[in-house]
């Protein structure tokens, strides 16, 4: 409708859809005819509520409580909020359903209400609403009252999945986070597959000028499980092109380890030995001890091929990184003695019946990764039990769809809630894929996902950059566009 026939419209009748549309012309103030007057679009929109009109109601609330072209009043806002929500207005009932669920309605307190809460999200979730911010982070929420059992009889770990998918699905990136770290820990018999897919998700969700550490992890557990060929189809030569860029993007220790392994053996890319001492130093430099012992090898060694020396003998700064994996390896530090033996009387190195040959890369078949993970936060472990208990084991999955093969800038740190949790149960009951030359089985996979999380987490630890929020974090501006309480005009 024109501008001129809404005047028209509103002198004739003043029909309460009308001086609502006028009144978000004077309340944004974007238009040229219209300036931004809050004041007048406040008279508008409450003229427009007493006639019951909800999108009206939900707007002077907001005015209210901002104090946005009248007298701030907390009460009269949320009382209005109330009735918009009551007559069915999409953003008045997530305003209110926020309002409850965090204790607070502008800069003022309220008592928190999960019952209540509960009640308004389960209406969006089970409603034909539109705006995908409110979906997401309504079912968002509704699966963390349902994975704590706050405000309801009891916890139910299958209502919490299937939130956390109906919210990933609309855009939620924790959700995608909290169900991929879910299905890698689960006994289910598809595990990679829905894993894989949640993956991708996450990577779709994630930002790609500015990535931060969660678009990276999500690119590193796609690439770990294309080497693997668990999930999806191996693909090698792809999964060592996202390594690369996730080494690029951040400290990965082990990714870089693996890298080192793979290019030094030769098997599944050309060998290359330039690009494996190189990523051995960067694991090794990071502190990974395993990096640090094969490194310090081959420093001791040196490594040439043919004439050309790539890497040349340097006894003392071998000891330099023995003494990192030393914290870890006793055979290290035997080595470390064995240097410091042969400086004292001035003799050859003698290792004894040690072969340093057999040392390098002695762990990288990934025996030693079964270690304790770290622990999440309780969304995973909810999500976890409904999985384990195989009630989405039927589930289906494209495993042909592509990511994107690069990354451009430089990553932010990501927190430690989207690590995987240590309450998996490692005994399931589904068959295992047999091995291949090009192949791993589901164990030693789990076990290198799972020590991947591990290390980029140490690393984590030390950075002071700001991380990704922890997966029991709602950030009220989500994936899907600046559609927050504030923000929102929706009507019935």
């Amino acid at each position: 409708m024109k501008i001129k026939d809404l005047k028209d419209a509103l002198d004739i009748d003043g029909k309460p859809e009308n001086k609502h549309e006028i009144g978000s012309l004077y309340y944004r103030g974007n238009n040229p005819a219209f300036s931004q007057d809050l004041e007048g679009a406040f008279e508008l929109f409450q003229s427009a509520a007493e006639k019951n009109y909800a999108p009206s109601q939900y707007m002077s609330g907001l005015m209210l409580i901002n104090g946005e072209g009248v007298k701030k009043d907390l009460d009269a806002g949320f009382g209005m909020i109330k009735q918009a929500s009551g007559n069915g207005n999409v953003a008045a009932v997530f305003y209110e359903a926020n309002a409850y669920f965090d204790g607070n309605v502008g800069t003022g307190t309220l008592p928190q209400n999960y019952t209540r809460a509960f009640e308004l999200y389960s209406k969006i979730s089970e409603g034909d609403v539109k705006i995908p911010n409110i979906v997401a982070q309504s079912n968002y929420r509704l699966a963390k009252i349902y994975q704590s059992g706050e405000g309801i009889e009891k916890a139910d770990p299958l209502m919490a999945l299937q939130c956390y998918e109906k919210a990933a699905l609309a855009g939620s990136r924790e959700s995608a986070v909290t169900l991929e770290r879910s299905y890698l820990d689960s006994t289910a018999p598809n595990k990679f597959e829905m894993a894989f897919k949640w993956a991708q998700d996450i990577y779709k969700l994630s930002p790609k000028e500015n990535p931060d550490l969660g678009t990276v992890n999500s690119l590193r557990d796609i690439a770990l499980m294309k080497f693997y060929g668990k999930g999806t189809e191996l693909d090698v030569d792809n999964a060592v092109v996202l390594f690369e860029k996730v080494t690029e993007l951040t400290n990965a220790p082990l990714v870089s380890y693996l890298l080192a392994k793979t290019y030094a053996e030769g098997e599944k890319v050309e060998k290359n030995m330039e690009k494996a001492i190189a990523h051995l130093k960067k694991s090794a430099d990071a502190g990974y001890a395993d990096a640090a012992l094969t490194y310090g090898i081959m420093l001791e060694q040196g490594v040439s091929e043919g004439d050309v020396e790539l890497l040349s003998s340097d006894e003392f700064e071998a000891t330099q990184y023995y003494t990192v994996a030393a914290k870890t390896n006793d055979v290290a530090k035997s080595l470390i003695q064995d240097l410091k033996d042969a400086r004292k009387n001035r003799a050859d190195v003698n290792h004894g019946d040690v072969s340093l040959d057999d040392l390098m890369f002695a762990n990288a078949d990934f025996e030693v990764f079964a270690a304790e993970a770290p622990k999440t936060d309780a969304g995973e472990e909810v999500a976890e039990q409904a999985v384990s208990e195989d009630v989405v084991a039927g589930s289906g999955v494209d495993s042909d769809s592509q990511v994107e093969e690069t990354v451009a800038v430089q990553a932010e740190e990501e927190d430690a809630g989207a690590a995987v949790k240590d309450a998996a149960d490692e005994a399931s009951d589904s068959p295992t894929e047999e091995a291949t030359d090009q192949d791993a089985s589901a164990d030693e996979v789990e076990k290198v996902l799972k020590q991947v999380v591990q290390e980029q987490e140490k690393a984590d630890s030390s950075s002071d950059q700001a991380g990704e929020l922890p997966a029991d974090h709602i950030v009220e501006v989500g994936v899907a566009g600046d559609v927050t309480p504030q923000a929102v005009e929706v009507e019935a």
